[in-house]
C-alpha cells in the first residue's frame, strides 16, 4: 500500500540469493560489471545490475556467478552448499564457460583457504579438483595467482584438508616432473605470498565481527602453514635431488630450476633478516608455530647456511642450544634436529653463551622431567648431542654425575609406557658406556682415567641402578613402594628399611620394570668387561655386600630382604651373557661372592643362601661351581685337591658330593630341608647322574633304617626328582625321555616300594605317601613312575589283594536294568575279536542314562580305563548321543578324550582315535550325506557351528575332527592321511559318491588349515610352485571341474554342481579368528590357481542374469565374490570392481527393502487402535511373525556383501586414491556412499522396529530385539559399517528416516538399540557413537529440531531455544536414584551409565550459552546426586583393599586413566567402547570416566554431594591424586591465556601455589585479590582473600570479597 505493486521489488529476471531462484534462470542470463561483485582480485560493494543482458553480452555464465557470490556469505553451511552446487555446475560446463570466472574464483579461493571451518576448506579443494580437471591447460594464465595459496594450503594442520589440497594439485599436474616445473615457474609469486602471510597479524587477518578465539586460532594456523610451506619450498628448490621431499626420483633439472633456486635464496635471506632469525615465532605461545619454526630453521641450516654469520649465531645460540625448556612433546622431534644440526654445523656457537646456565641447567631439567613426554624421540638423540659438545663444556666428573643423576630422576617408571622404558634403558646404557670409553678425553692426566671410570661405576651403576634393582625386588620395601603401606609398624622396622623408605620416592613399578632394569645392568656390565676387566670390581663388591646382607638377615630371622632379587639377576645374566659364552658373570661376580660365603652358608644353614647356591649351580653347572667355591685348606682331610688342577676330575667331584653335600642336604627335616633338597638335585650332573642318585638313595634308606622318622624325607625327595625329570622332558626330545627316566630307577627304590606295599597293612601315613610318590599318577600331569615295570606289577598286586579283601566285605552291589536299550546308535558284536560295528535304529531316549554313567566313569577312572581295547564303538556311541544329563560331547566327553590323547604315549592311542573316525565316517556316508549342509560363513569350523548340524553322525564326526585338530592332537601328517582317505571314498572307480561329496566340504574346512601349515616357510606367494603337491593338484582339479560347468545362475538342484562349488569354496578359507577384521586370504595359492579362480569369477560376471536367478543361487554367487575378492582382489580390473560393487549394493539394498517392510508392518500393527490392549497375546504372536526373517538366503547374501564392502573400503580404495582417472574414482566413491547409506538404513530400521514395538509393551520390544540375535554376525557387520560411515552419510540417513513419518524417529531408533533389553554390544556401541558424534549429537538430548540446510539463514542469527530433555534419556537419568537397588552388573545400570555418558558428552560439546546453563541447572536441581555414590560403588569394587587408612586404597590403573582422559580430552568414547563384555573392571572404568567428566562440567553438583558425606577420605584421595591436578592445570592455563583490555588490571598465575593474584590499581586506590584452588579441587571450596588494599573502605572491601566468594564458589 502506498506504492504500485511490485515497485522496488526484485525483478523476475534478477538472480536471487537462493539456489532455487538461481536454478530457474537460463545459463548466462545474469549480468553485472564484474562477477559476483568482484573485479579482478578485488571485491566491489555494488550489487548486481538489474538487467540481464550485460553478463550475457560478456559471455559470462550467470549461474556460476550466483554461486560464486554466495561464497562470500559468513555462514559455513551456506558456503558448503554453494561449493557443492558450484562443483556440480562445473562438471556440466565447458571450459569456455568456466574461463571467464577464473579471476573471481582466484579471489574467493584465497579467502576460503583462511576460513575457520575445516569442512569449508576441504570442500574448497574438492571444488578446485573439479575445476582444474574441467579447465585443463587453460589454467596456465591464472597459475601464478593461484600457486602461492595452493602450495600454502598443502600444509593445513587438518590432515583431511591438506590431503584434499594435494589431491587437487595432483589432479592439475599428474606427474612429479610437471608439478616441479609448475612450482619452479611460480617461485617468485609463492615466496611473495608466504612473505605476506608471515607479516600478517591476528587483527588484520579477519573481519572484526569474527570471534576473537577463532581469529587467534586461524592466525596461528596461517603462520604455522606458511612456515612449513617455506621450509619445504627451500628443500624443493635448493636441496640435492635425492633430498627433495616428494620429488626424490626426478633426475632432470626443471626448465626454470636455476631461476627458482636463486629466487628462493634471495627471499630466504630477506625473510631471515626481516624476521630476525625467526626468534619471534620461536617464542610463540603456540606449540604448532614453534614446531614449524624449528622446521624452518632446520631447512635454513641445510640449504642456506651462509645466513648464519657471527651475529646471527650470537642471536640464535641461546634460543637453540637452550631449547630444552620446550615442554610440548609435539615440538621435540624438530627441536632435536635443529639442536643437533646447529651444534654440529656451527661448533663456534658454544662460545657465545654460558653453557652451564643456558644449556646444561635446562637440559638437566628437561631430563629430570622425563623429556616432558617425548622419551622415544629425545632419548636416542641424547648420545648424539653428547658427541657434538665441545670438551670445555663437559667439565669432567661432575658433568657425568649430573647427567646420569638427572637422566635417572626422569625415568618415571609408574607412568611410562613399555616403549618409553626400553628407550630410557637403551639410552642410559649407551651414554654410560660412552662416558667410560671417552673418559680420557676429559682427563688431564692418564693416571686419573681409571679413577674417574671407577667413580662412575660406583656412583651411577651401583648407587642408582643396582640399589634400585635391589629395592624393587625387596618384598617389604616393594610393598611400601607399590601401595604406600608398610606391613610393619615403624617400631618393628629396621633402620635400614626406614632409611630406604624415606629416601626413595613412592613409585609404582610396572611388572616388566625389574626385568628391563636388570637387563640394562647386565648389558652395561658386558660393555664394561669389554672396556676394562678391572672396572667390574666395584660392582662385584656391591653384589657381595647384598648377598652377605641377605645371609645375615636370614641368620637373625629378619626376612627384610629376599634372595629372589639376586636369583632373578642370575637368570638375567644367564639369558643376556652366559648364553653368549661370556665368562665374566662367573669369574668376576658370582664366583668371588660364593667363594667367600660358602662356609658361612653351610654352617649357618641359611635358606636364602642355599637357594642362591642352587640357582648358581643350575646356571653355571655343578663342576664349575664346586671348583669355584670349594678350595680346601691344606689341612683338610678332603685333600684330593692338593695341586688344584685346572679341571676338576670326576672322582674328586663325586668324593665331595658324597662326603660333604649328601650328608648336609639330607640332614633333618627343618625349615631348610626343601632348599637343601633342591641344592642336592641341582648338583646332579648328567655324566654321573646314576651314581649320584644311587648315593642319595643309599644314604636315605640308611637314615630310614636307623630312624623310621627319616622316612618322611623320601616323599619330597622323590617329588623333586619327578619335577626335575618333568623339566628335562620339556627341554628335550621325546626320543630320549624313556632312557632318561630309566636312569632314575634303582633296585634300592624298587625293593623298598615292594616291601612297603606288602606290609600288612602299611602302618604310617608317610609310607602311603612314599608309594604315591614312587608310583606317580596322582594327577594327569604326573605320569612318571620311578619304579621298574616288574616292581610296579608287584606293588599293584599287593595293593589289589588288600582292595579285593575290602570289597568282598562290603554290602554294595552293582545293578543294571535289563530293559534299557543300549547302545542306541552303534551295535557291536562282542564275540568278534575285531569288534565289527553296525548301525541301529533304536529310540535315542533309552540311552541317555547309560551315557551319563559312562561319562562319569570316564571322569573318575580315566579314558584308558573305560575304553580298553576294541571299545571305539563306545566312544562313537557317546558322540552320537551328543547330550545327556550332566554333560555332552562338546563340554565333557571330547575334552577328556583329547586330554587322554595328548598325555598317552602308547601306540594304542592312535588306533582308538582312528577307529572312532572310521566308524563315524562310514555311518555318515551311509545315512548322513543326504542331509549334510555347508556352514554359512567363511571362517573355518568351530564347535558352536557343529552344534547346529542336525544329522547325528555328521555332527559327531565333525566334532571329533575339530577338537583333535584344535587341540593339536592331530597335525599336518594326520590331515594329509585323512585327506587321502576322503579322496578314496569320493571316487568309487569313475563314479562320484554323492554322499561323500556332500560331507567332504565340511571336513575340508577343518583340514585345509593344517594342510596349509606345511608351506609356512614359503615367502614368495607368486613363485610358490606346488605342482608336485598332491593336495594342491587335487584342489586345482576340483576347480577345473567347476570351471567346466555352465554359469552358476543356470544351475539346477538335481545335479551335483552346487556340491562341487561348496567343495571348492571350502578350500579357500577367508579371514582369521577375529571376525571383525577385514576378510583376507588364509592360504597361499600359486599363480596357476589364482588364474583359475579369476577365470571362474569372470565367467559368472559375464553371464550374470539376476532376473532368472533364485535367492539360493544368488547366495552362491555372493560366496564366490567373497573368496574371489579375498584371493584375487589385486588382480581385479575396473569391470570386475564395477560388478562387485553393483552386486554388493544390490544385495544390501534388498535387505534395506526387507527391513523397511518389517518396520512399516510393525508400525501398522502397533498404530492400530485395536492393539491398545497390552495384555493381548495375539499382538505378540503377530509381531513375532512380522520380525521373523524367513528368507535366510537374503541375509546370507547381505553378509557376503558386507564382507566384500569391508575389503573394498580397506584395501582396494587405497589404490584407487592414486588413480589418475578421476571419473572412475568418483564413480566408485558414489557407489560407496550409496552402500554406506543402505547400511545405515538397515541399522536404523532395526532400531525403529524396536522403538515402535516399545509403544505397545516391553515384551513387544524384547521380541524385536531377540530377532536380531538370530543373525548376530550379520548385525555385527552392519555395526562395523555404521562406525566407519562419514558424518555426511549419517546425516542423510537420519533425515531420510525422519521424513518417513512413522510413530518413532531416527533418534528414538538409536536409543532403542542403545537401551535394548536383549543387548548386542556391537550394535549398542554403534548407536552410542552415532548419538554422541556430529551431526546427530545435537539432536540426541534436546527436543529442538534440526536446522534446515536448504535456506540461507546464517547460523549466528539462530535464536537460542529452550532445551527439553528427550524422554528416552531423561527417563534413564531420573532412574539414577534407583541404582542402589540394582546389581552392580545389571543391564539397567549399564543403560543409566550410558545415558549419563551421552548427557555429559553433549554438555561438553555445547558452547557457553543459556542452553548449556539451563541443562547444567536442570541436573543440579532435579537429578539426585546418588548417581555419584553409585559411581564409587563401581570404582571401589575393583580397588585393592588396604589394612591402613582408606586414603591409601589402591585404585585400578585403568579407572584412574579413564578419569584423567575424560577430564583432559572431554571424551568418554574410549571408555564406552571398552565397556563390553560387561565386567566389574570395565564398569569401573566407565564410572571413573563419568566422575572425571562430572568434575569438569558439574563441579558445584559434585561439591554439594561431597559436602553431605560423612566418610570423605577415600573419595578425596582419589580426586586429589588423579582428577584435581589436570583440572587445576586447565583452570590456571585458561586464566593465564585470557587477555584483559583494562591497563589498570593485571593477573598473575602461580601454578606451584595453585593460586591466581588479581591486582587493580587506579590513581590512589588499589587492591590485590588472591584466589587459591585447594589440592582436592573442586571438592573443597575455593579460597578467596584480599591481602592488600589501598584507598578502599573496609566495609566495601568486605562486600566485594563476599560477592567474589559467592561467585567463584557457585561455578
Amino acid at each position: 500500500m502506498g506504492r504500485p505493486k511490485g515497485e522496488g521489488a526484485r525483478a523476475k529476471a534478477r538472480p536471487s540469493s537462493s539456489s532455487l531462484a538461481a536454478s530457474l534462470l537460463p545459463a548466462g542470463s545474469a549480468a553485472t560489471v564484474g562477477f559476483g561483485g568482484y573485479l579482478g582480485s578485488s571485491r566491489l560493494d555494488s550489487a548486481l545490475g538489474g538487467g540481464g543482458g550485460e553478463d550475457a553480452a560478456c559471455g559470462i555464465d550467470g549461474e556460476l556467478v550466483q554461486h560464486l557470490k554466495r561464497l562470500g556469505r559468513k555462514d559455513p553451511t551456506t558456503k558448503l552448499k554453494a561449493l557443492g552446487s558450484f562443483s556440480v555446475l562445473l562438471k556440466g560446463r565447458s571450459k569456455e564457460d568456466i574461463i571467464p570466472v577464473m579471476p573471481q574464483w582466484a579471489f574467493e579461493y584465497k579467502r576460503l583457504l583462511l576460513d575457520y571451518n575445516r569442512e569449508v576448506r576441504r570442500a574448497t579443494h574438492e571444488t578446485m579438483s573439479v575445476l582444474v580437471v574441467s579447465i585443463g591447460r587453460d589454467l596456465a594464465p591464472h597459475l601464478k595467482s593461484l600457486m602461492g595459496p595452493w602450495w600454502f594450503s598443502q600444509f593445513d594442520p587438518v590432515f583431511e584438508v591438506s590431503q584434499s589440497s594435494k589431491r587437487s594439485f595432483q589432479a592439475a599436474f599428474p606427474s612429479k616432473e610437471k608439478r616441479l616445473d609448475a612450482l619452479a615457474l611460480c617461485a617468485t609469486e609463492m615466496c611473495i605470498y608466504l612473505e605476506e602471510n608471515l607479516k600478517l597479524t591476528a587483527q588484520g587477518l579477519f573481519d572484526k565481527a569474527a570471534a576473537l578465539d577463532e581469529i587467534e586460532q586461524m592466525h596461528q594456523q596461517v603462520i604455522t602453514s606458511s612456515l612449513l610451506a617455506l621450509a619445504t619450498l627451500l628443500d624443493v628448490f635448493i636441496s640435492l635431488q635425492s633430498e627433495r621431499p616428494g620429488f626424490e626420483n626426478i633426475t632432470t633439472e626443471p626448465k626454470h630450476g636455476p631461476k627458482a633456486r636463486s629466487t628462493a635464496m634471495v627471499y630466504a635471506e630477506k625473510l631471515f633478516s626481516y624476521h630476525k632469525c625467526f626468534l619471534g615465532f620461536l617464542k610463540s605461545d603456540s606449540a604448532a608455530i614453534r614446531s614449524a619454526t624449528y622446521a624452518v630453521l632446520r631447512s635454513f641450516m641445510k640449504n642456506v647456511p651462509h645466513v648464519f654469520n657471527e651475529g646471527n649465531l650470537k642471536t640464535l645460540a641461546a634460543p637453540i642450544l637452550g631449547a630444552f625448556q620446550e615442554k610440548d612433546p609435539s615440538c621435540h622431534a624438530l627441536m632435536w634436529d635443529v639442536v643437533l644440526i646447529f651444534s654440529k654445523s656451527f661448533p663456534d656457537c658454544w662460545n657465545f653463551l654460558n653453557a652451564q646456565k643456558i644449556v646444561l641447567n635446562r637440559l638437566w631439567h628437561f631430563l629430570r622431567s622425563g623429556c616432558f613426554g617425548s622419551q622415544q624421540i629425545s632419548y636416542p638423540a641424547l648420545l648424539v648431542f653428547l658427541e657434538t659438545m665441545p670438551h670445555n663444556v663437559v667439565r669432567g666428573e661432575q658433568f657425568f654425575l649430573d647427567l646420569f643423576h638427572n637422566l635417572w630422576a626422569g625415568r618415571k617408571p609408574s607412568v611410562s609406557s613399555m616403549e618409553d622404558r626400553i628407550a630410557f634403558f637403551r639410552t642410559f646404557k649407551e651414554c654410560f658406556l660412552w662416558a667410560l670409553q671417552n673418559a680420557s678425553r676429559y682427563c688431564d692426566e692418564v693416571s686419573s682415567v681409571h679413577c674417574r671410570q671407577s667413580t662412575l661405576v660406583e656412583n651411577i651403576l651401583v648407587k642408582f641402578l643396582w640399589e634400585d634393582f635391589v629395592l624393587v625386588f625387596s618384598p617389604k620395601v616393594q610393598s611400601v613402594i607399590l601401595t604406600g603401606i608398610s606391613t610393619e609398624s615403624p617400631e618393628d622396622q629396621s633402620p635400614d628399611v626406614q632409611k630406604n623408605i624415606m629416601e626413595k620416592p613412592s613409585l609404582r613399578y610396572p611388572l616388566s620394570y625389574p626385568q628391563d632394569l636388570g637387563k640394562c645392568i647386565v648389558e652395561i656390565l658386558s660393555g664394561i668387561f669389554q672396556i676394562e676387566h678391572d672396572l667390574l670390581s666395584g660392582f662385584s663388591v656391591a653384589f657381595r655386600e647384598s648377598f652377605r646382607g641377605i645371609c645375615q638377615h636370614s641368620e637373625n630371622g629378619g626376612r627384610v630382604e629376599s634372595v629372589e632379587r639376586l636369583i632373578q639377576f642370575l637368570l638375567l645374566m644367564e639369558h643376556h651373557a652366559v648364553r653368549k659364552s661370556e665368562y665374566w658373570p662367573l669369574d668376576y661376580i658370582v664366583g668371588p661372592t660364593l667363594a667367600g660365603s660358602f662356609s658361612s652358608i653351610e654352617s649357618l644353614d641359611s635358606p636364602d643362601g642355599i637357594r642362591f647356591l642352587s640357582a648358581a649351580i643350575s646356571i653355571f653347572g655343578p663342576n664349575k661351581m664346586v671348583k669355584v667355591f670349594l678350595v680346601p685348606d691344606k689341612g683338610s682331610s678332603l685333600s684330593p685337591f692338593e695341586e688344584q688342577s685346572r679341571k676338576l676330575e670326576s672322582e674328586h667331584f663325586m668324593h665331595i658330593f658324597e662326603k660333604r653335600f649328601v650328608p648336609w642336604c639330607l640332614r633333618g627335616s627343618g625349615s631348610c630341608s626343601a632348599a637343601r633338597l633342591d641344592l642336592l638335585l641341582a648338583l646332579f650332573d648328567d655324566e654321573c647322574l646314576s651314581e649320584q642318585w644311587s648315593l642319595v638313595l643309599s644314604h636315605t634308606i640308611k637314615l630310614r633304617s636307623d630312624d623310621p622318622e627319616h622316612a618322611a624325607i623320601l616323599c619330597p625327595l622323590l617329588q623333586k626328582a619327578r619335577d626335575k625329570i618333568t623339566k628335562w622332558q620339556l627341554a628335550e626330545s621325546k626320543l630320549h625321555v624313556n632312557s632318561y627316566v630309566e636312569r632314575w630307577r634303582h633296585d634300592l627304590l624298587d625293593s623298598l616300594a615292594v616291601a612297603v606295599a606288602s606290609s600288612c597293612p602299611p602302618n604310617r601315613i608317610q609310607e602311603a605317601d612314599f608309594l604315591r610318590s614312587a608310583l606317580g599318577g596322582s594327577s594327569k600331569d604326573d605320569q612318571i613312575s620311578l619304579l621298574s615295570r616288574d616292581s610296579c606289577v608287584l606293588v599293584f598286586k599287593a595293593l589289589l589283594e588288600k582292595l579285593v579283601y575290602f570289597i568282598l566285605g562290603s554290602s554294595f552291589k552293582w545293578l543294571l536294568k535289563k530293559s534299557d536299550q543300549w547302545p542306541v546308535w552303534i551295535s557291536v558284536d562282542f564275540n568278534s575279536q575285531c569288534g565289527e560295528n553296525v548301525l541301529t535304529g533304536s529310540n535315542i531316549s533309552e540311552g541317555y542314562k547309560f551315557a551319563s554313567l559312562v561319562d562319569k566313569l570316564i571322569a573318575k577312572k580315566g579314558v584308558d580305563r573305560v575304553f580298553i581295547t576294541h571299545r571305539a564303538w563306545l566312544a562313537a556311541e557317546m558322540l552320537c548321543t551328543w547330550e545327556w544329563p550332566g554333560g555332552s560331547s562338546i563340554t565333557t566327553f571330547l575334552p577328556l578324550l583329547s586330554a587322554y590323547a595328548q598325555s598317552e604315549a602308547q601306540p594304542p592311542r592312535e588306533g582308538l582315535l582312528d577307529s572312532i573316525f572310521d566308524i563315524l565316517l562310514d555311518a555318515a556316508l551311509v545315512q548322513g550325506g543326504s542331509s549334510a549342509q555347508s556352514f554359512p560363513n567363511f571362517y573355518g569350523t568351530t564347535a558352536d557351528e557343529v552344534k547346529n548340524i542336525k544329522e547325528p553322525f555328521v555332527r559327531a564326526l565333525l566334532s571329533l575332527v575339530v577338537t583333535l585338530f584344535n587341540d593339536d592332537v592331530w597335525n599336518y601328517d594326520k590331515a594329509r592321511t585323512l585327506f587321502q582317505v576322503l579322496i578314496n571314498k569320493l571316487l568309487i572307480g569313475d563314479t562320484v559318491s554323492i554322499n561323500c561329496l556332500r560331507i567332504l566340504p565340511l571336513i575340508m574346512r577343518i583340514l585345509i588349515q593344517p594342510l596349509c601349515r606345511s608351506h609356512k616357510n614359503f615367502t614368495d606367494l607368486e613363485s610358490l610352485a606346488l605342482e608336485d603337491d598332491e593336495v594342491q593338484e587335487t584342489i586345482m582339479g576340483w576347480l577345473q571341474r567347476l570351471l567346466s560347468f555352465p554359469p552358476l545362475v543356470t544351475w539346477q538342484t538335481d545335479n551335483d554342481m552346487e556340491e562341487w562349488f561348496h567343495l571348492v569354496v571350502s578350500c579357500y578359507p577367508i579371514g582369521a579368528s577375529d571376525r571383525s577384521n577385514v576378510p583376507k586370504a588364509e592360504r597361499r595359492i600359486s599363480l596357476r590357481e589364482k588364474t583359475l579362480l579369476l577365470d571362474f569369477f569372470r565367467k559368472q560376471r559375464v553371464s550374470i542374469d539376476l532376473s532368472n536367478a533364485s535367492n539360493h543361487l544368488q547366495m552362491l554367487l555372493s560366496k564366490l565374490i567373497v573368496f574371489s575378492v579375498g584371493y584375487c582382489a589385486n588382480d581385479f580390473n575396473e569391470e570386475d570392481w564395477d560388478f562387485v560393487l553393483s552386486m554388493t549394493r544390490f544385495w544390501i539394498q534388498s535387505v534395506v527393502v526387507m527391513m523397511e517392510d518389517v518396520v512399516e508392518n510393525v508400525n501398522d500393527l502397533i498404530s492400530d487402535d485395536s492393539c491398545s490392549d497390552k495384555l493381548d497375546l495375539s499382538i505378540i504372536k503377530k509381531l513375532e511373525q512380522i520380525v521373523l526373517i524367513s528368507d535366510h538366503n537374503r541375509i546370507e547374501t547381505a553378509k557376503s556383501a558386507l564382507l566384500v564392502y569391508s575389503s573394498f573400503s580397506n584395501f582396494q580404495l587405497a589404490k584407487v586414491a592414486d588413480d589418475q582417472d578421476t571419473s572412475r574414482t568418483e564413480k566408485w566413491e558414489s557407489m560407496k556412499d550409496r552402500i554406506t547409506g543402505g547400511i545405515l538404513r538397515i541399522f536404523l530400521c532395526a532400531g525403529l522396529a524396536e522403538a515402535i514395538a516399545s509403544l505397545h509393551s516391553h515384551r513387544a520390544a524384547s521380541v524385536v530385539a531377540s530377532s536380531l540375535l538370530d543373525n548376530l554376525y550379520f548385525w555385527e557387520s552392519v555395526a562395523r559399517g555404521v562406525n566407519e560411515s562419514s558424518p555426511l552419510a549419517r546425516e542423510r540417513a537420519v533425515r531420510s528416516v525422519d521424513f518417513w513419518g512413522l510413530s518413532k524417529g531416527s533418534i528414538s531408533s538409536l536409543y532403542a538399540i542403545l537401551f535394548c533389553p536383549k543387548p548386542a554390544p556391537s550394535l549398542q556401541f554403534a548407536a552410542y557413537r552415532m548419538l554422541s558424534s556430529e551431526p546427530v549429537s545435537h539432536l540426541a538430548i534436546g527436543e529442538e529440531t534440526m536446522h534446515t540446510l536448504d535456506g540461507e539463514q546464517d547460523s549466528s542469527s539462530i535464536e537460542e531455544q529452550n532445551v527439553h530433555m528427550k524422554e528416552e534419556i531423561s527417563s534413564m537419568i531420573e532412574k539414577s536414584h534407583q541404582m542402589f537397588e540394582m546389581d552392580l552388573l545389571a543391564e539397567e545400570r549399564v543403560h543409566i551409565l550410558l545415558a549419563w555418558s551421552l548427557l555429559l558428552s553433549h554438555i561438553w560439546s555445547l558452547p557457553a550459552s543459556p542452553a548449556r546453563e539451563q541443562l547444567v541447572q536442570y541436573i543440579h536441581n532435579s537429578v539426585d546426586p546418588v548417581i555419584i555414590d553409585c559411581l564409587f560403588q563401581h570404582i571401589l569394587d575393583v580397588a585393592v583393599p588396604s589394612n591402613q587408612k582408606k586414603k591409601d586404597t589402591e585404585f585400578a590403573a585403568v579407572v584412574c586413566e579413564a578419569a584423567k582422559e575424560a577430564i583432559t580430552r572431554g571424551s568418554l568414547l574410549s571408555s564406552v567402547e571398552s565397556l563390553w563384555p560387561i565386567e566389574p573392571l570395565t564398569m569401573a572404568s566407565l564410572a571413573g570416566a563419568i566422575f572425571g567428566m562430572m568434575l569438569r562440567l558439574l563441579p558445584a553438583y559434585v561439591r554439594e554431594w561431597f559436602g553431605y558425606l560423612r566418610d570423605r577420605s577415600t573419595i578425596e584421595y582419589f580426586t586429589k591424586t588423579w582428577c584435581s591436578p589436570p583440572l587445576i592445570s586447565n583452570e590456571l592455563s585458561q586464566i593465564k591465556k585470557a587477555s584483559f583490555i583494562d591497563e589498570n588490571f593485571s593477573i598473575r598465575v602461580s601454578k606451584a601455589a595453585n593460586e591466581v593474584v588479581a591486582t587493580y590499581t587506579k590513581e590512589e586506590t588499589g587492591f590485590d585479590l588472591v584466589i587459591r584452588l585447594p589440592a582436592s579441587y573442586p571438592l573443597q571450596q575455593v579460597d578467596v582473600d584480599c591481602p592488600r588494599s589501598k584507598g578502599i573502605s573496609e566495609d566495601k572491601q568486605r562486600k566485594w570479597l563476599l560477592s567474589m566468594m559467592s561467585f567463584v564458589r557457585n561455578q
